[in-house]
This record gives structure tokens, C-alpha cells and sequence, in this order.
């Protein structure tokens, strides 16, 4: 019951997007905030499909943090995780991507894909 009113308090806490508001137009991180919530949930399709860098975005987190325990876990014998530019640039991709295909469908088709 608490989770819940928690998560009730963050969605009143976040403001509405300006860009949606203003210009009608979806901005870059529409959507964030319900994939946190639909993650924190346990539902990862749904996550994904509300904002799609987020749960790559810790999936490669999680990743990097369990190879860095491993390797002090292991006194080093495990080498441990390298900072990989190419993980931003998949993000920054994927981020891009979203926001081109999620206006195309509002301003072309007519299509909201969240709901303001």
C-alpha cells in the first residue's frame, strides 16, 4: 500500500512536458518517468515501451556494477569494467530514434502514444 502511494506522489510531483504542452510536439524524455514507474513495478515490456533507453540504460548499469563487484570479489583476478563511449552512443541512438518515430506518429498519423 505504501509502494503505491509512493509512486501515486511521484506522478503528481512531475510537471508536464513543456514542448507537449506549448508546441504539441513530443520532447526527448517523454515518457521517462512512467517506464521508471512501470520498472520499478516489474514490468520491463511495458517500461520499454513507455521510454526504451531506460531500461537499456540500467540493464548496462547493472551490468557494469556486477563485473566491478566481481572483480573485487575476486581480488582483481577478473579485470575490471572499462567505460565503453560506444554504450552512450547506443543510448543517445536509441533516445533519437524514439523521439523521431514517436512524432512521426503524432504529427503525421495522428497517433498518441502517451497519453497528456
Amino acid at each position: 500500500m505504501i509502494y503505491f502511494t509512493l509512486i501515486n506522489k511521484i506522478i503528481e510531483l512531475v510537471p508536464p512536458c513543456i514542448l507537449y504542452t506549448y508546441f504539441g510536439i513530443y520532447c526527448p524524455g517523454c515518457g521517462g518517468t512512467r517506464s521508471l514507474i512501470y520498472l520499478l513495478q516489474g514490468d520491463i515490456i511495458r517500461s520499454f515501451i513507455a521510454y526504451p533507453a531506460l531500461p537499456v540504460t540500467v540493464l548496462i548499469i547493472c551490468r557494469y556494477l556486477l563485473q566491478y563487484i566481481i572483480s573485487y570479489a575476486t581480488h582483481n583476478r577478473i579485470k575490471k569494467p572499462v567505460f565503453r563511449l560506444m554504450y552512450v552512443y547506443l543510448i543517445m541512438t536509441i533516445i533519437l530514434i524514439n523521439w523521431i518515430i514517436r512524432n512521426i506518429l503524432l504529427l503525421k498519423m495522428g497517433i498518441k502514444i502517451i497519453g497528456q
